[in-house]
């Protein structure tokens, strides 16, 4: 129910209402029916479709590209057609489907509304109810993806088309989530780590480094979809305003690929509280604690009793510092 929303949310701000028909129940115009009555534009003249040499070009690329499946390349040669002829509304939408199954779901989109600018009279009852329609494909491919990756969420590959749908989508609560689901696979392994030995504990710590690298990836594709779509800053203080958004950034990412020192996570930390992210300075918290239980947990593999020691010794740096950073968290949550 709460995708639908979002859904609708979405809808409301690429193209306003949905048209008069679909909400009183008529048929909805599938984007991807293959049947699709596609009609045409006002100023479509079939002589000078054909003298523009678009029409042979056209169907010469759908038969040897796109109905191979070699979607990248019919989106290719689809596209210089429209140079040549914009008011064939069957070009429009096989290059939108080109561009779709070929993962490029916002060229799909700007490619529809495009064409609801070159042919207006189309707009409402053909172009629009097309986005709709192609905007419902992808939440429902979401929400197929999102039941793989709760089933089976052993499977990496799952997790960065998952998360680029809902960027798409403007689903932050999701995006955010299949992160935190990466996140939570990682410490399950380390804890499974903990109660093994020997071969099976190294597979277990092998597979939450590789599980620790792709968490850190999709949190630093969210992040820059983030501060992508972020307001400009005002114009006093902009390079200060860049400078210390990029240390932010970097600091972030050190931490997620383990290779922050003790005074980094409390820099971070401390920058998010400074920000009033209360939130994001509790997972510098809980990424402090995740490291430390790696580091302990190497340390009962170590080759001899002096790497031991180290990894212990890092450990134990680590934990002093998660727990002093809890207490500043616990003290901030504190009303005066």
């Amino acid at each position: 129910m709460a995708s639908a929303a979002r859904l609708g949310c979405l809808l409301l701000l690429l193209g306003g209402p949905l048209p008069l028909g679909a909400q009183q129940g008529a048929p909805m115009v599938d984007f991807l029916a293959e049947g699709l009555v596609i009609p045409e534009a006002a100023q479509f003249d079939t002589a000078q479709y054909q003298a523009s040499g678009a029409a042979p070009a056209f169907e010469s690329a759908k038969r040897q590209s796109y109905d191979l499946g070699q979607y990248p390349q019919a989106a290719q040669r689809f596209a210089p057609l429209l140079q040549q002829y914009q008011y064939k509304s069957a070009l429009w939408v096989y290059l939108a489907r080109a561009y779709f199954h070929s993962q490029q779901l916002e060229m799909a989109r700007q490619t529809l509304a495009r064409a609801g600018e070159v042919m207006p009279e189309l707009r409402e009852s053909f172009w629009q109810p097309l986005e709709e329609s192609m905007l419902r494909e992808v939440q429902r491919q979401a929400e197929e993806l999102q039941s793989q990756v709760d089933f089976y969420p052993e499977r990496l590959a799952d997790f960065v088309p998952l998360i680029r749908l809902y960027r798409f989508l403007q689903d932050s609560t999701g995006a955010l989530g299949v992160v935190r689901t990466a996140e939570q696979r990682r410490t399950g392994l380390y804890e499974q780590a903990e109660v093994a030995a020997g071969v099976q504990r190294q597979s277990y710590l092998d597979a939450a480094e590789q599980w620790g690298r792709l968490a850190g990836s999709l949190r630093a594709e969210l992040d820059s979809a983030s501060a992508a779509s972020a307001p400009p800053p005002k114009a006093t203080g902009v390079a200060d305003s860049l400078k210390q958004a990029e240390t932010l950034r970097l600091l972030q990412l050190r931490v997620d690929y383990y290779r922050a020192k003790p005074q980094e996570y409390q820099q971070l930390f401390a920058e998010y509280l400074r920000l009033g992210q209360r939130a994001e300075a509790g997972l510098v918290v809980a990424a402090l604690e995740r490291e430390g239980q790696r580091l302990a947990l190497l340390a009962t593999i170590a080759p001899n009793a002096v790497e031991e020691g180290k990894q212990r010794e890092k450990a134990a740096v680590l934990d002093k510092l998660r727990q002093q950073l809890q207490a500043q968290l616990d003290s901030a949550a504190i009303p005066p």
